[in-house]
């Protein structure tokens, strides 16, 4: 819940929040504090900072879950988007850093994301001024390892070619891996707070708010407008954020299931998807509530990720197939995001930042080089090249190896 008082209208009390989850069966508030433009930073350092303390508050009762993290916004480095952090140790921070990086190292063991995230779905165009929503650096830091999840505040976007799918689709094809996350950019609080919200599988029994956010970390995420659906995805028995190796190209199983609240109606579709593209539909029609399955066979040539939505109102993070070792990544986004880097490092002086020039630049060519060594992955070997072996396994799929160029000289 993105939560900010505004000049007419007054936060917010944890137990008005409190009541609020209650109805909207809401197990888990992320309370995000901010600073916004109708008041300096001050008032937030003095106001909302000491509310921060990586505890969860003790209003949390009958299995509700509250605890105040913040959002980067309002402050010197939000015009490079705003950052999200869900479970900071402390409110205080380097408030006045001119650029996200300072503050994700700040916050290196937290869980943290870029807010509200929009991008062009299509690659016809690299974005730059005016059509990101201002998540400018969110590729930039994916790349370096320094955001954990993108979230979204319209789970069903508004405008046909910018969505927060345009972003993170392009960043798992890419060979990336961000969780999915979803909330209520509710600021002034007018709506409810649950109108988008994340679904975590937790591993371990009692619900925690530490244990919401480490689910979250690990990939095992739904997201959904609302609380009158829920949909969840399993392949060959392995469930969302989990990987499936197989040796060769083969098929895979898929179970996409939508439980819908008692009293809901509605005509939609289930998707099943591979690398953002769907590969087999689904058609229901609820009366009042019930459940929707798509089952489908996905024959798997190469590695990709696969995913689930409904439409209306729901996606699912993804699981990760593996086929041959080799590593999920596509040339065509990999290289997009090089053409990224080089557009935003060549605008980078409009941003009016001279004193952060050099560290941004250097940032973002790092993360060129990893975009560009993950195209290099995608790529067959080179003439001359075999490969001998598999990787011994990781927690995010193969190592790959690679060559830069054919090797020039036979080796004995």
């Amino acid at each position: 819940v993105h939560m900010q008082q505004c000049p007419t209208w007054n936060d917010l009390t944890l137990p008005e929040i409190d009541t609020q989850m209650a109805a909207g069966d809401l197990n888990v508030a992320a309370i995000q504090l901010w600073c916004s433009r109708w008041t300096p930073p001050d008032w937030y350092l003095n106001h909302y900072a000491p509310m921060i303390t990586g505890v969860e508050d003790p209003i949390s009762s009958a299995g509700r879950h509250l605890q105040y993290g913040l959002e980067v916004s309002g402050f010197p480095a939000s015009q490079f988007g705003h950052i999200q952090v869900l479970d900071p140790h402390t409110g205080y921070f380097p408030w006045d850093a001119p650029y996200p990086g300072p503050i994700l190292d700040w916050y290196r063991d937290s869980l943290t994301g870029y807010a509200h995230v929009s991008w062009l779905d299509s690659y016809d165009m690299v974005p730059f001024w005016g059509s990101t929503n201002g998540a400018y650096l969110a590729p930039i830091d994916a790349a370096l390892g320094m955001i954990d999840f993108v979230e979204t505040t319209r789970v069903e976007p508004d405008l046909d070619d910018i969505t927060w799918r345009g972003l993170y689709y392009k960043l798992l094809n890419a060979g990336l891996r961000v969780s999915l996350a979803a909330g209520s950019d509710n600021s002034c609080f007018t709506a409810e707070i649950g109108d988008c919200r994340t679904y975590a599988l937790v591993d371990t029994e009692p619900l925690t708010y530490a244990r919401w956010c480490a689910a979250i970390d690990a990939g095992r995420t739904t997201v959904s407008k609302g609380p009158d659906r829920f949909l969840h995805l399993s392949v060959d028995g392995v469930g969302l954020g989990g990987q499936i190796p197989l040796p060769r190209g083969g098929t895979v199983n898929a179970t996409v299931t939508l439980n819908l609240a008692p009293g809901t109606s509605e005509r939609g579709e289930l998707h099943l998807l591979v690398n953002g593209r769907d590969v087999a539909l689904q058609p229901y029609t609820a009366t009042d509530g019930g459940t929707a399955t798509l089952r489908a066979p996905v024959t798997m040539t190469e590695s990709g990720w696969i995913s689930a939505r409904c439409a209306p109102g729901a996606h699912t993070s993804a699981v990760y197939v593996f086929v041959a070792d080799r590593p999920i990544v596509r040339i065509k986004d990999a290289n997009y995001w090089v053409s990224y880097c080089d557009q935003l490092a060549a605008h980078i002086g409009e941003f009016g930042v001279p004193e952060a020039e050099s560290a941004l630049l250097a940032r973002i060519q790092s993360a060129r080089q990893v975009y560009s060594s993950l195209a290099s992955c995608a790529k067959p070997l080179p003439g001359g090249t075999a490969q001998y072996g598999l990787s011994s396994p990781s927690c995010d799929g193969p190592i790959t190896i690679g060559l830069s160029a054919p090797p020039n000289q036979p080796f004995d």
